[in-house]
């Protein structure tokens, strides 16, 4: 009996604890859509001002590309 008790906690606690998607999500949003955070934006874009945008090349080579 106990076994079984056993058995079932952990099968509940599986269901209870189970995937979770929340943080994980990856955005769909395209550069000029409303957002309200990053994670609403595709991955290389950033939520700016309430809006998806690119984030410039902050590399120190990006102002010597010609």
């Amino acid at each position: 009996m106990r076994w079984a008790l056993r058995v079932v906690s952990i099968a509940s606690l599986a269901f209870v604890v189970g995937p979770s998607e929340c943080g994980l999500e990856t955005g769909t949003k395209d550069v000029g859509a409303p957002c309200t955070r990053d994670g609403e934006c595709l991955p290389e874009l950033v939520c700016t001002s309430g809006v998806c945008a690119s984030v410039p090349d902050a590399s120190p080579d990006a102002a010597d590309a010609e």
